[in-house]
């Protein structure tokens, strides 16, 4: 029995690790694009979009148990990924579509 607990609490402690990992590279990529880009894509500002993301990554940091063995609200973690999974889905594929450097890119090939 003690195998399973131990197995689940090393499970739990991927799982939360992923989550807050998932929210640094959204935080990441959000910063990465110049401000124009979401004025042009009408996606909110970069500023608003830094400050969610910024908070999403804070809270899941928070949830990522220190020990194997804590147990911190699962729910606030995981409300993290409506905010990471909103940019990832809507708002970085319209700011990127309005990159200039991409669509520089984009007509080499």
């Amino acid at each position: 029995m003690h195998t399973l607990a131990s197995l689940q609490n090393w499970l739990y402690l991927l799982m939360f690790t992923a989550i807050f990992a998932v929210n640094v590279v959204a935080l990441v990529e959000a910063l990465r694009y110049p401000a124009e880009n979401y004025q042009a894509a009408d996606k909110r500002t970069k500023r608003f979009w830094g400050l969610i993301l910024g908070a999403c990554t804070l809270v899941a940091f928070i949830s990522v148990p220190i020990t194997t063995g804590a147990r911190v609200p699962a729910l606030l973690s995981f409300g993290t990924l409506v905010g990471a999974g909103i940019f990832w889905f809507d708002v970085r594929p319209a700011i990127r579509a309005v990159d200039r450097r991409l669509r520089k890119r984009d007509d080499l090939w």
